[in-house]
């Protein structure tokens, strides 16, 4: 996005709703993988495999979103 165009994000309502929803749905959510969902695939469950997520808030720090605004953000948009 070019740097001329940044400004918008600060008064996309998309913005607010998403992070909104985001932290409202995955916040303190415990995540657990079925066998099929280990990591590397045809891994055999015990044996070095591995979970790529475990938790709603590892979901939240992967999309650059802070828990700490949903006050904010839901303020923004109820206007």
């Amino acid at each position: 996005l070019p740097i001329y165009w940044r400004w918008l994000e600060v008064i996309s309502f998309f913005k607010y709703g998403n992070e909104a929803f985001i932290v409202n749905e995955f916040k303190g959510l415990v995540i657990r993988c079925d066998p099929d969902e280990l990591v590397p695939p045809g891994c055999i469950p015990g044996a070095g495999c591995v979970c790529p997520v475990t938790s709603g808030d590892a979901v939240i720090a992967h999309l650059g979103m802070n828990p700490d605004r949903l006050v904010e953000d839901m303020g923004i948009l109820t206007g």
